[in-house]
């Protein structure tokens, strides 16, 4: 199956917004983890201490998968610097191959986010 093409300048701009959601996403993360010490000390509920457990994890993992993107989110930029210094005349106008992994990962790190930041704002307004 052959990869679309697009332009070097057009990726590069995707890579940057990308890049920018992943800081939000690392921003927020940080709040939600510290509304998230504000509920567990405030509460010892058995119930609340096994969703305190779960966003816990959560967070966690969206560090992790958030660290792993920015870094590929790097490469992919590094990658299109080189494409564009082998030839910086045509440069805005060179198609490249896209790079479906990449969009995918962001695309869906962002959604994946996005629902567990309203799964944990449900819980926070319940319990703060």
């Amino acid at each position: 199956m052959a990869q679309d093409k697009k332009h070097i300048l057009e990726l590069h701009d995707e890579i940057k917004n990308w890049k920018s959601a992943v800081e939000l996403i690392k921003e927020e993360t940080s709040t939600l983890n510290k509304q998230l010490e504000d509920i567990a000390s405030e509460n010892n509920k058995e119930e609340v201490r096994a969703q305190i457990e779960h966003f816990q994890n959560q967070f966690i993992r969206q560090a992790e998968v958030n660290d792993i993107l920015n870094h590929d989110l790097k490469q992919a930029e590094h990658r299109l610097a080189v494409l564009s210094a082998e030839n910086p005349v045509a440069s805005d106008h060179r198609l490249v191959d896209d790079d479906p992994n990449i969009r995918d990962e962001a695309e869906t790190h962002i959604k994946l986010f996005t629902e567990l930041k309203s799964e944990f704002n449900r819980f926070a307004t319940e319990w703060l």
